[in-house]
């Protein structure tokens, strides 16, 4: 089966594109780091992805380019056929899907876009087909009237949809690009950032805290990988596949994050939700042990709380750099915000809700935070709400554990649609 041979573009290392097109198709898919545009013409190769920063650059060394790259000005998919390049942007295509997969009204808004590289090129171009109020981008640089450094935007309440085309936010610089104060925009709808790695970005996070529509780049970057396959092999059945790639993209990348109760049942399910969904299995409890070599609760017993917690959250920090993964957290993970929003960047939460005349049955007294009934019944009616507020799924377990799994499955598949 025809393929798309790779992605060209420098830092490519953590591209989910390679994942996406060897899901597409059995031709190998690799990913060049290149230093210098004209060393892509060095490559034996059908057809290759270009991403940032030659998806202008590169126009210049192709033979034919679409219409449609041609006005918007940039390339990411060329295809060599009778040895002559031809240039393609199926980022069109790719963000034409998602505005559709997810209901986004454009008409009358009015938008802002953050940055003014080739995408977001792309982004004004379908913009302006779609008859929105007006367009503006924050810049570092301007370059053009519509655009505009941070100082000059007075009134951000006039936008109602935010669009982040910028590299800020991705793994190697996971910040709020321009340090945005999304409270400052009293009219938005929807916030996207098309950063995918992390699956979630701190501007995304923000957006989510506010209740605003959040969506990343992930289902713009499988729409884009399919749409230039089809451009290789004219098979319009590869069009119908987004959906299919998109969740199995998201269930293999996704983090399934474990919040509840100390003897909830976390551990026990963890490793058992790792088998079934071939992920790597963490405990947090575990991972203290192994860098600090001594459990949480012998730590507890010698030291305070408030410490315990500091320690726990430098575990915590580096998990928001893993994918794939099924993490089961120590109860308490969530009292601290820094630890919520780093296990959010690549997780999904699962509450495991038991109940308290459960937990009631079970020995705590190895436990220093909830050592009698009393604190247990304390920390748990601290806890309940914080739970429930940041769960993404909750599942009852009422002390039958093949049960409470069933009942994740169930959930899980309702979220992946597989």
């Amino acid at each position: 089966m025809k393929g798309l041979n790779g992605l060209v573009g420098k830092d490519v290392r953590y591209s989910f594109s390679k994942i996406i097109h060897e899901l597409i198709s059995d031709t190998k898919y690799e990913l060049y780091n290149l230093d210098n545009v004209q060393d892509i013409l060095t490559l034996s190769f059908t057809a290759l992805n270009i991403t940032n920063p030659y998806k202008q650059e590169i126009i210049k060394y192709l033979d034919e380019i679409d219409v449609e790259a041609k006005k918007i000005g940039s390339v990411n998919t060329i295809i060599k056929k009778d040895n002559k390049l031809y240039g393609y942007n199926t980022d069109l295509y790719g963000f034409k899907k998602t505005i559709e997969k997810y209901n986004i009204m454009l008409k009358n808004k009015s938008i802002l876009i953050l940055g003014n590289g080739a995408t977001a090129k792309m982004i004004k171009y379908y913009l302006q087909l779609n008859k929105v109020s007006e367009i503006h981008f924050l810049v570092r640089n301007k370059k053009d009237v519509n655009e505009y450094v941070l100082e000059e935007i007075t009134d951000f309440s006039k936008y109602h949809i935010l669009i982040n085309t910028t590299p800020v936010g991705n793994i190697i610089n996971d910040a709020i690009p321009f340090n945005l104060d999304l409270c400052q925009f009293t009219n938005l709808e929807v916030v996207i950032d098309l950063n995918y790695n992390p699956l979630y970005s701190n501007l995304l996070l923000a957006a989510k805290k506010q209740k605003i529509q959040f969506i990343n780049g992930l289902y713009m970057l499988v729409a884009q990988a399919l749409k230039a396959n089809y451009l290789l092999t004219n098979n319009e059945n590869i069009l119908k596949r987004i959906d299919e790639i998109y969740n199995k993209v998201l269930q293999k990348q996704i983090n399934l994050v474990l919040i509840g109760m100390p003897n909830s049942g976390k551990s026990t399910i963890g490793k058992r939700l790792a088998k079934i969904y071939q992920k790597k299995y963490l405990d947090t409890d575990k991972l203290f042990f192994g860098t600090y070599k001594v459990t949480p609760e012998e730590f507890l017993r010698n030291n305070s709380e408030e410490l315990f917690r500091q320690y726990e959250s430098k575990i915590i920090e580096h998990l928001k750099y893993y994918n794939n993964s099924i993490i089961s957290t120590g109860g308490g993970v969530i009292l601290k915000e820094e630890n919520i929003l780093d296990l959010q960047k690549n997780g999904l939460f699962i509450f495991i809700n038991r109940p308290l005349e459960e937990l009631k049955k079970c020995d705590f007294t190895h436990r220093p935070l909830v050592s009698n009934l009393e604190k247990l019944e304390k920390l748990y009616y601290e806890r309940i709400n914080k739970y429930l507020g940041i769960a993404d799924v909750v599942v009852e377990n009422n002390d039958d554990i093949e049960k409470t799994i069933e009942r994740i499955q169930v959930k899980l598949h309702e979220v992946f649609g597989n």
